[in-house]
């Protein structure tokens, strides 16, 4: 039998040794997955810090859908920009978290990083899940730090006078389900919410009824609190807050 299969394993060895060669002078490489919703031929923009192995990683709201790289969406996806003066485009973008860079596609299919000195406001369209994020300056807005005075948030809800507002960074975490010095680490978006006030006023806070509550003063505290007892709405999540100030809007 050990006969038999000698000719075999020295064919298989071959073969392999072959395609190592092959791979090493660039003349084949290994086939890689496009993330699900990315065109076929599309060339993913690649910051230097995301030339890595991708790291495991759960897919849920906090989690970067592709753990290898610092993207708020991991494949191209068309959006709209809306610069200072002249009319809106509609490039293919990519959205770096890492260094908050807009990367556009060429029509050649190559990357180009996008001028945000000149722009407004942008948003990208996730296809998969049928949502748009919109990322807006506010730069007539009183924010404490001034890092953030020319930054662009994201728009969780802007449609009166007040607006709950976010920015998203990148973390590194221990993968707790490996223990000791090689413990994975995964990527995972953390995300800090701030309310503006109908005074413009950009204040910082933690999603808690707290903290929501004395962010936007006592003028309608106490509708504001029959509200949230009559609707059991819970101020530590997204929906309850963005539902609170569509109903502050119409004190």
């Amino acid at each position: 039998m050990r006969l038999f299969l000698l000719p075999f394993l020295g064919l298989f060895t071959a073969q392999l040794s072959q395609a190592q060669d092959l791979t090493s002078r660039g003349l084949m490489t290994p086939s890689r997955l496009l993330p699900s919703g990315q065109e076929a031929g599309g060339q993913p923009y690649q910051s230097p810090h995301t030339a890595q192995p991708a790291r495991n990683s759960s897919a849920g709201p906090t989690t970067l859908t592709d753990p290898s790289s610092s993207h708020m969406l991991p494949y191209w996806t068309r959006g709209t920009v809306l610069p200072y003066s002249g009319p809106a485009e509609h490039p293919w973008l990519k959205y770096d978290l890492v260094f908050n860079k807009l990367v556009s596609r060429l029509p050649s299919g190559e990357s180009s990083q996008v001028d945000l000195d000149n722009i407004k406001e942008f948003s990208l369209g996730d296809s998969l899940l049928r949502t748009q994020r919109t990322y807006r300056r506010y730069l007539n807005a009183r924010i404490e730090n001034p890092a953030l005075r020319l930054a662009f948030f994201e728009v969780r809800y802007d449609a009166g006078r007040a607006a709950l507002l976010c920015r998203r960074s990148v973390s590194e975490v221990s993968d707790n389900s490996q223990r000791g010095r090689n413990s994975a680490l995964r990527q995972r978006v953390v995300t800090t919410y701030f309310i503006k006030t109908p005074d413009n006023n950009l204040a910082l806070v933690t999603l808690a009824e707290p903290a929501v509550l004395a962010a936007l003063g006592p003028t309608h505290a106490a509708p504001m609190a029959a509200y949230i007892h009559r609707k059991r709405l819970k101020l530590t999540d997204e929906a309850d807050v963005v539902e609170l100030l569509a109903y502050y809007d119409t004190l």
